[in-house]
């Protein structure tokens, strides 16, 4: 009895549409990070490259899933010609590594942020080094090894080559130790603010709302158990089908790695953005106020500018703003001329710190 060919059925449209669609979500993200660290705090540093790096490797990620998506992925192997399926086999081989790097970065970043918010405080430095290392040695055997299994490496994509190969078991254990310790890492990256940001001298606010957002790395956590129960499936005989979780939720778990580790510089953002409307409204207020009173006065003269100082006077009422490295501050000028008007004093705190 012949045996019924399964349904012609391809699952690429929805590979194509997580790989781009969370690929644009991340790129969102790691764009205000770096306007964050660079135009705003002015302070870059080693973590920022590091997520600029991964996203350029979840770029090629995606662009290489794509490729294969185009060769069959996605769909029965019943239905995929052998060249394309060795194609299909060659991209594989080239994903995998280049995958573990792209959701393994960003993780490092983390820990170097959290080692810096720590400032002068040592306990704690390294033990997130220490899971890091552990991490990335893992991930290394596992990359490693997709070569490493057979001799000469070219089987994994010509399988009808022949070859001396190891067990597969071997290959499998490794990357179930990795991928099961890199979502221990998501959780002690996602726990582990909350015990430095209460020794940070920062609004209990700031503390709440920072630790809430990296805490959000729970989602990377439960996208990394979910990845690593589907690793088995790469030695499932459908693999151009069976292959489709494994790659969805590898592209979960780095999009959710990339932006958690963005989010805590969203809120510095969304401060900037509420002070300059806030300037731009006082700014068109001063202008209309000094327009009206001169209408009012019959032609008078009234000043309207910012001078150097930063300084505004705009009918009888005075602000000025002075500048120090530590902070900003409105406060006012040496006293003009008591003509009767209302004095405004505002005052803007601009903290120095990493987000």
């Amino acid at each position: 009895m012949s045996q019924v060919p399964p349904p012609d059925v391809s699952r690429g449209a929805g590979i194509n549409s997580v790989a781009w669609i969370g690929f644009a979500v991340t790129l969102l993200f790691v764009v205000v990070r770096v306007f964050s660290r660079v135009a705003l705090l002015r302070q870059p540093g080693w973590d920022d490259a590091i997520i600029v790096f991964s996203t350029s490797l979840n770029l090629i990620f995606c662009a290489l899933s794509s490729a294969a998506v185009s060769q069959g992925l996605g769909r029965h192997l019943f239905y995929v010609a052998p060249e394309a399926a060795s194609k299909i086999l060659y991209y594989a081989a080239i994903l995998q590594p280049l995958g573990i790097a792209a959701y393994t970065l960003p993780k490092l970043a983390v820990a170097i942020l959290l080692v810096h918010l720590m400032g002068p405080k040592k306990t704690g430095r390294w033990f997130l080094y220490g899971i890091c290392v552990v991490l990335y040695i893992s991930s290394a055997l596992s990359a490693i090894f997709i070569f490493a299994q057979c001799d000469p490496p070219s089987h994994f994509w010509n399988p009808t080559q022949p070859a001396k190969c190891m067990s597969p078991l071997v290959l499998q254990r490794i990357t179930l130790f990795a991928g099961s310790w890199s979502a221990f890492v998501d959780l002690c990256l996602a726990i582990f603010p909350i015990t430095i940001f209460w020794d940070l001298q920062m609004p209990l606010r700031k503390k709440i709302s920072i630790s809430f957002l990296m805490g959000l790395g729970v989602l990377a956590m439960i996208a990394a158990i979910i990845k690593t129960s589907h690793l088995p499936e790469e030695q499932d005989p459908d693999f151009t089908y069976a292959f489709y979780d494994l790659l969805i939720w590898t592209f979960v778990e780095t999009d959710v790695v990339i932006v958690c580790a963005s989010l805590p510089f969203l809120p510095r953002v969304f401060t900037y953005i509420r002070q300059k409307e806030y300037r731009y409204g006082v700014k068109n207020t001063a202008y209309y106020n000094s327009k009206r009173r001169v209408d009012n006065a019959g032609g008078a003269k009234t000043s309207c500018g910012f001078g150097k100082a930063g300084y505004t006077a705009f009918g009888g009422s005075q602000i000025a703003i002075s500048r120090t490295n530590e902070s900003q501050e409105l406060g006012h000028l040496p006293q003009a001329e008591d003509r009767g008007g209302i004095v405004k004093s505002v005052r803007i705190e601009q903290t120095h710190d990493f987000i």
